[in-house]
Protein backbone atom coordinates (compact mmCIF):
# COMPACT_ATOMS: atom_id res chain seq x y z
CA UNK A 1 0.00 0.00 0.00
CA UNK A 2 1.25 3.39 -0.62
CA UNK A 3 0.53 6.59 0.56
CA UNK A 4 -0.48 8.05 -2.85
CA UNK A 5 -3.66 6.66 -3.26
CA UNK A 6 -4.20 8.28 0.90
CA UNK A 7 -2.64 11.43 0.11
CA UNK A 8 -4.78 11.74 -3.53
CA UNK A 9 -8.23 11.76 -2.34
CA UNK A 10 -7.13 13.96 0.75
CA UNK A 11 -5.55 16.48 -1.54
CA UNK A 12 -9.03 16.35 -3.64
CA UNK A 13 -10.63 17.05 -0.62
CA UNK A 14 -8.71 19.54 0.64
CA UNK A 15 -8.59 21.44 -2.48
CA UNK A 16 -12.85 21.18 -2.63
CA UNK A 17 -12.59 22.53 1.13
CA UNK A 18 -10.23 25.68 0.05
CA UNK A 19 -12.70 26.22 -3.01
CA UNK A 20 -15.60 26.10 -0.82
CA UNK A 21 -14.29 27.87 1.87
CA UNK A 22 -12.94 30.94 -0.52
CA UNK A 23 -16.66 30.57 -2.20
CA UNK A 24 -18.30 31.07 1.56
CA UNK A 25 -15.64 33.80 2.13
CA UNK A 26 -16.55 35.71 -1.20
CA UNK A 27 -20.16 35.06 -0.22
CA UNK A 28 -20.13 36.24 3.01
CA UNK A 29 -18.07 39.34 1.92
CA UNK A 30 -20.25 40.15 -0.03
CA UNK A 31 -23.53 39.80 1.86
CA UNK A 32 -21.46 41.81 4.93
CA UNK A 33 -20.64 44.23 2.28
CA UNK A 34 -24.64 45.06 1.01
CA UNK A 35 -25.62 44.78 4.55
CA UNK A 36 -23.42 47.54 5.81
CA UNK A 37 -24.18 49.35 2.81
CA UNK A 38 -27.96 49.41 3.21
CA UNK A 39 -27.43 50.20 6.67
CA UNK A 40 -25.08 53.11 5.22
CA UNK A 41 -28.04 54.09 3.08
CA UNK A 42 -30.46 53.54 6.03
CA UNK A 43 -28.73 55.53 8.68
CA UNK A 44 -28.12 58.08 5.86
CA UNK A 45 -32.33 58.68 5.50
CA UNK A 46 -32.36 58.58 8.95
CA UNK A 47 -30.10 61.26 9.59
CA UNK A 48 -31.36 63.33 7.07
CA UNK A 49 -34.90 62.65 8.35
CA UNK A 50 -33.44 64.12 11.66
CA UNK A 51 -31.83 66.84 10.24
CA UNK A 52 -34.99 68.04 8.34
CA UNK A 53 -37.18 67.84 10.90
CA UNK A 54 -34.95 69.90 13.74
CA UNK A 55 -34.43 72.36 10.85
CA UNK A 56 -38.46 72.35 10.93
CA UNK A 57 -39.18 71.86 14.46
CA UNK A 58 -36.68 75.30 15.09
CA UNK A 59 -38.00 77.03 12.17
CA UNK A 60 -41.81 76.72 13.65
CA UNK A 61 -40.46 77.28 17.61
CA UNK A 62 -38.54 80.32 16.10
CA UNK A 63 -42.11 81.37 14.51
CA UNK A 64 -43.87 80.59 18.22
CA UNK A 65 -41.45 82.78 19.56
CA UNK A 66 -41.79 85.42 17.05
CA UNK A 67 -45.79 85.01 17.96
CA UNK A 68 -45.28 84.97 21.34
CA UNK A 69 -43.36 88.07 21.55
CA UNK A 70 -45.61 90.04 18.97
CA UNK A 71 -48.53 89.11 21.55
CA UNK A 72 -46.93 89.95 24.56
CA UNK A 73 -45.65 93.21 22.97
CA UNK A 74 -49.67 93.98 22.20
CA UNK A 75 -50.63 93.02 25.45
CA UNK A 76 -47.98 95.15 27.08
CA UNK A 77 -48.93 97.91 25.02
CA UNK A 78 -52.83 97.20 25.69
CA UNK A 79 -51.99 97.45 29.09
CA UNK A 80 -49.51 100.57 29.32
CA UNK A 81 -52.81 102.11 27.55
CA UNK A 82 -55.33 101.19 30.02
CA UNK A 83 -53.29 102.39 33.03
CA UNK A 84 -52.73 105.72 31.10
CA UNK A 85 -56.31 105.91 31.31
CA UNK A 86 -56.81 104.91 34.59
CA UNK A 87 -54.21 107.24 35.88
CA UNK A 88 -55.72 109.88 33.58
CA UNK A 89 -59.28 109.30 34.26
CA UNK A 90 -58.26 109.24 38.62
CA UNK A 91 -56.36 113.05 38.19
CA UNK A 92 -59.59 113.88 36.18
CA UNK A 93 -61.90 112.54 38.67
CA UNK A 94 -59.58 114.20 42.12
CA UNK A 95 -59.36 117.55 39.99
CA UNK A 96 -63.39 117.64 39.26
CA UNK A 97 -63.87 117.00 43.04
CA UNK A 98 -61.17 119.65 44.14
CA UNK A 99 -63.21 121.87 41.49
CA UNK A 100 -66.54 121.62 42.91
CA UNK A 101 -64.95 122.19 46.10
CA UNK A 102 -63.23 125.91 44.76
CA UNK A 103 -67.03 126.48 43.12
CA UNK A 104 -68.45 125.67 46.86
CA UNK A 105 -66.35 128.03 48.45
CA UNK A 106 -66.17 130.86 45.99
CA UNK A 107 -70.27 130.77 45.99
CA UNK A 108 -70.06 130.84 49.59
CA UNK A 109 -72.21 133.68 50.63
CA UNK A 110 -69.87 134.66 53.56
CA UNK A 111 -67.52 137.39 52.71
CA UNK A 112 -63.89 137.46 54.52
CA UNK A 113 -62.65 141.10 54.52
CA UNK A 114 -61.58 143.38 51.81
CA UNK A 115 -63.55 140.89 49.27
CA UNK A 116 -64.74 142.47 46.20
CA UNK A 117 -63.50 146.16 46.63
CA UNK A 118 -61.43 145.20 43.86
CA UNK A 119 -63.81 145.77 41.20
CA UNK A 120 -63.69 149.54 39.38
CA UNK A 121 -66.68 151.46 39.82
CA UNK A 122 -68.54 152.90 37.36
CA UNK A 123 -69.24 156.28 37.40
CA UNK A 124 -72.61 157.26 38.92
CA UNK A 125 -72.83 154.33 40.88
CA UNK A 126 -74.54 154.78 44.32
CA UNK A 127 -73.17 152.91 47.39
CA UNK A 128 -76.43 150.50 47.87
CA UNK A 129 -75.77 149.34 43.85
CA UNK A 130 -71.86 149.25 44.48
CA UNK A 131 -71.95 147.19 47.69
CA UNK A 132 -74.61 144.69 46.02
CA UNK A 133 -72.12 144.64 42.61
CA UNK A 134 -69.13 144.15 45.26
CA UNK A 135 -70.91 140.89 46.45
CA UNK A 136 -71.21 139.24 43.44
CA UNK A 137 -67.98 140.60 41.87
CA UNK A 138 -66.11 138.36 45.57
CA UNK A 139 -67.22 134.66 43.98
CA UNK A 140 -65.64 136.12 40.28
CA UNK A 141 -62.64 137.15 42.45
CA UNK A 142 -62.10 134.11 44.20
CA UNK A 143 -62.59 131.99 41.33
CA UNK A 144 -60.01 134.46 39.77
CA UNK A 145 -57.66 133.19 42.24
CA UNK A 146 -58.51 129.62 41.65
CA UNK A 147 -57.98 129.71 37.89
CA UNK A 148 -54.62 127.79 37.69
CA UNK A 149 -56.08 124.89 39.28
CA UNK A 150 -59.81 125.10 37.32
CA UNK A 151 -57.21 125.41 33.86
CA UNK A 152 -55.44 122.47 35.24
CA UNK A 153 -58.33 120.04 34.59
CA UNK A 154 -59.18 121.55 31.26
CA UNK A 155 -55.46 120.89 30.00
CA UNK A 156 -55.84 117.25 31.32
CA UNK A 157 -59.30 116.64 29.46
CA UNK A 158 -57.81 118.25 26.08
CA UNK A 159 -54.18 116.49 26.34
CA UNK A 160 -55.19 113.10 27.18
CA UNK A 161 -54.25 110.23 25.09
CA UNK A 162 -56.19 110.75 21.35
CA UNK A 163 -56.97 108.25 18.57
CA UNK A 164 -57.26 111.25 16.08
CA UNK A 165 -57.04 114.61 14.72
CA UNK A 166 -60.81 114.45 14.73
CA UNK A 167 -61.23 113.74 18.53
CA UNK A 168 -59.31 116.52 19.51
CA UNK A 169 -61.58 118.90 17.00
CA UNK A 170 -64.32 117.52 18.67
CA UNK A 171 -62.95 118.21 21.99
CA UNK A 172 -61.60 121.56 21.50
CA UNK A 173 -65.39 122.50 19.87
CA UNK A 174 -66.90 121.11 22.86
CA UNK A 175 -64.57 122.36 25.84
CA UNK A 176 -65.70 124.51 27.57
CA UNK A 177 -63.67 128.63 28.12
CA UNK A 178 -62.83 129.72 31.05
CA UNK A 179 -64.41 132.86 31.63
CA UNK A 180 -62.45 135.89 32.37
CA UNK A 181 -63.22 138.78 34.71
CA UNK A 182 -63.32 141.52 31.71
CA UNK A 183 -66.35 139.10 29.92
CA UNK A 184 -68.01 139.57 33.36
CA UNK A 185 -67.93 143.48 33.29
CA UNK A 186 -68.94 143.43 29.80
CA UNK A 187 -71.54 141.39 30.43
CA UNK A 188 -72.44 142.86 33.55
CA UNK A 189 -72.41 146.50 31.46
CA UNK A 190 -75.18 145.45 29.22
Amino acid sequence: MSLTWLIGPAVVAAVIAAIVSVIGFLMNRATVRRMHTEMLAFDEKQAERRVTAEIALAKRKGDADIDLAEKKLAIDQALALWKRRVDLAEETLADFYRARAIIDDARSPVSLGGEGHTRQREPGETEEAARLFDSYYRTVERLTRLIQRIAGIQKRVLYKPLSSRHELASRLSRSPAICKVSDVRKARTK
